[in-house]
């Protein structure tokens, strides 16, 4: 039964006005919510150079100025890592007739998509007062026009042609690959990326010694072997008696011969890294770094807080590197892998387009392979991924 409450003892509603106020409130706290954080502003951050986005503040989101449009025009081209390319004014439009706007012209990569042109006129709009713009592509590649243009009174405001040149070639940038666990794959899988003849990496446990076949494929590559070395005595133990190392070493002690003899067995060995997971033990990471020190290897750090084998290392004076630009994709299917990295090359003004560390299948090989025609129109450059590594000084 619902007891009865005296009118006196009711608690008062919340008056209309209030709630008025209390609904616009959260609108505008969504509002700005949605201004700070909508992907799409961020994603046109990441693509649109900062250049571009001062001419605009410049003007208060206007083109007030033939100077103006031009140094715009100036800015795109440099976004795109063109800069040395020359924004002709001309006194004619693309039809050879004269026009009460200004009118430009440019050369452009034969090979460059004229999307990436459109990309940066859909932002400079976005953020504009009453600007919009008309884009075409000329017939088969051959040219293409754009125009601003005043939206409220549909007044053309600039034209720029886009020339394509076959002389004119992008700045020259790098994408670099690394393949985990390349014992993973079959021996046909990994000689035909070798016989691809491209820089790369790998990275290779001390119990996953190639067989010979291998092996000499991988001394004459271009690949840096990276070797993942336990930090514990006990994972040491068992890769001592691996079917693998028998007539190799006299016996299964852990000492300065036996670790030598392994490590030289790995073609193209670069570096190395320590594997932590399972314990460390102070005096055999020691016994490693000395070793690692007289073949001149370089440790790779991996991490962001330094472990006790990382400052032991770091006290030992080697020389300690950091990748640049990992992108991690494993597990990725040929699809996602293969739109990933076309997706990095509209970053432009990235002269590395990212260090990708993909798994040892049969797929990824054939993604690289698919796309080097496309690199190379870019002037995309397969290098190590040591190209890119920075010298770490303080962990």
């Amino acid at each position: 039964m619902i007891a009865w409450i005296p009118r006196d003892q009711r608690k008062k509603g919340v008056p209309f006005w209030e709630k008025i106020t209390l609904v616009i409130l959260i609108f505008i706290a969504c509002g700005l919510l949605l201004i700070t954080f909508y992907p799409g502003k961020l994603k046109d951050k990441n693509i649109v150079g900062t250049s571009i986005g001062k001419i605009l503040e410049t003007g208060k989101g206007q083109l007030r100025s033939p100077a103006q449009t031009e140094s715009l025009f100036t800015n795109i081209m440099e976004d795109l890592g063109l800069g040395h390319v020359a924004i002709e004014k001309r006194h004619l439009n693309f039809k050879g007739l004269k026009k009460n706007y200004p009118c430009y012209r440019a050369s452009w990569p034969q090979n460059f998509p004229f999307v990436w042109f459109t990309l940066r006129l859909q932002y400079i709009c976005k953020y504009s007062d009453n600007l919009t713009y008309n884009a075409i592509e000329i017939k088969d590649g051959k040219g293409y026009l754009a125009w601003f243009v005043k939206s409220a009174y549909s007044d053309t405001v600039a034209e720029i042609e886009l020339k394509p040149d076959k002389n004119l070639l992008p700045q020259a940038t790098s994408i670099s690959f690394m393949f985990n666990d390349f014992a993973d794959f079959k021996i046909k899988e990994a000689l035909n990326f070798i016989w691809l003849e491209l820089p790369f990496g790998f990275i290779l446990r001390p119990d996953e010694i190639p067989d010979a076949k291998l092996a000499k494929a991988l001394k004459a590559s271009k690949g840096q072997c990276i070797l993942e070395l336990p930090a514990n005595i006990e994972n040491w133990d068992i890769i001592l008696r691996s079917h693998k190392l028998s007539g190799i070493i006299e016996n299964s002690q852990l000492n300065e011969e036996n670790i030598g003899k392994i490590l030289g067995m790995f073609p193209r060995l670069s570096s190395f890294y320590f594997d932590e997971g399972n314990g460390i033990d102070r005096n055999l990471v020691k016994l490693l770094i000395n070793e690692a020190e007289r073949l001149k290897l370089v440790y790779i750090y991996r991490k962001t807080i330094p472990g006790l084998a990382d400052s032991l290392v770091y006290s030992s004076g080697l020389r300690i590197k950091r990748f640049e630009g990992v992108i991690n994709c494993n597990g990725m299917t040929y699809k996602k892998l293969k739109s990933l990295i076309v997706d990095q090359t509209v970053f432009l003004r990235k002269r590395n387009k990212g260090l990708y560390f993909l798994d040892s299948r049969s797929e990824n090989v054939e993604v690289i392979a698919s796309l080097l025609p496309f690199l190379t129109k870019l002037n995309i450059i397969v290098v190590s991924p040591f190209r890119n590594a920075q010298l770490v000084e303080r962990l």
